[in-house]
């Protein structure tokens, strides 16, 4: 299985939604982020902070995520192992910066603290 960190891009994250409403952070603030994606579907999106305070996005993964930085390569391998149990072969990660950060808020996004979203179709 791989990780393969590309850019993040806004077509990345159209059908993703935030479940939970939770303070904003600052650009400043914004740090290392993975988004899993399965082919040309992404499957989830987690973000961190030096604090270790995470963000995910499609999958739940808030219980892992608030264990481990989100910058240490230990989470991207638990999730790795997780996707794999779900039969995902290859995921791909992404770093977001203070231009990803406003890509998520053109698309509706908050950046939070910690919280889960949910996968939906927007309309």
């Amino acid at each position: 299985m791989d990780i393969v960190h590309e850019p993040l891009r806004p077509g990345h994250l159209e059908n993703f939604r935030s479940a939970v409403a939770m303070g904003p952070i600052p650009d400043s603030q914004w740090g290392a982020a993975l988004a899993f994606v399965r082919g040309d579907e992404v499957l989830g999106i987690v973000g961190g902070w030096s604090n270790g305070d995470a963000v995910e996005l499609g999958l739940a993964l808030s219980t892992e995520a608030r264990c481990y930085p989100v910058s240490m390569h230990k989470l991207a391998l638990r999730f790795v192992a997780g996707m794999h149990r779900l039969g995902h072969k290859k995921l791909r990660a992404w770093p977001v910066d203070v231009q990803g950060a406003e890509w998520l808020r053109r698309l509706g996004f908050e950046p939070v603290n910690s919280g889960a979203f949910e996968r939906c179709r927007i309309q």
